[in-house]
């Protein structure tokens, strides 16, 4: 049951991070001139983040990344495309605050899969960047240079916090010999 009063609105975002990794920040951010549509495909430019009501012209790390989209996250964004603005404007056409919409629709969403046994427990949007670098690595073998570009991370951090090992010490490190 979805209790989100702008599903249409909301669920292109949620795409966008369960398929490209950015941050949620990073989502709220885009305008349509940071996405790219060569020949048949579409790339998005990662440059700002939109974070606690503040536009800053810069992501976490300072890095500046192009991801590619995915077909499906493509036709859904072909039919919300226009010339200018944000891709994921609020329902006042102004950028979405992250908070409200945890608190607003998220939550209720999630309250709602919880209570239907859909899922354990209630997860943040943040959540759907680290299911995209689990699946792309375990599903589809990606390397974790290669996600670390995707995401804006260094390799370090992507094997930390993303990859699902656990380091190795003397009591967990196998007797090989």
């Amino acid at each position: 049951m979805d209790r989100n009063p702008h599903p249409t609105l909301n669920y292109p975002r949620r795409e966008i991070a369960s398929t490209t990794g950015c941050r949620p920040e990073e989502a709220i951010s885009l305008l349509w001139s940071d996405l790219f549509w060569p020949q048949a495909s579409c790339e998005a430019s990662i440059t700002k983040v939109f974070s606690k009501n503040i536009l800053k012209p810069y992501t976490k790390n300072h890095l500046i990344r192009t991801i590619p989209i995915s077909l499906a996250l493509q036709d859904l964004l072909e039919e919300r495309k226009r010339r200018s603005g944000l891709v994921f404007p609020s329902p006042h056409k102004k950028y979405i605050d992250q908070s409200n919409f945890s608190s607003r629709v998220w939550n209720c969403v999630l309250h709602s899969l919880v209570a239907e046994g859909e899922i354990r427990k209630r997860l943040r949007p943040y959540c759907l960047r680290h299911s995209f670098v689990t699946n792309i690595h375990h599903e589809h073998g990606v390397p974790f240079p290669t996600i670390a570009h995707l995401i804006g991370d260094k390799i370090e951090t992507v094997i930390r916090f993303y990859s699902g090992t656990k380091p190795l010490t003397t009591q967990t490190f196998p007797n090989l010999y």
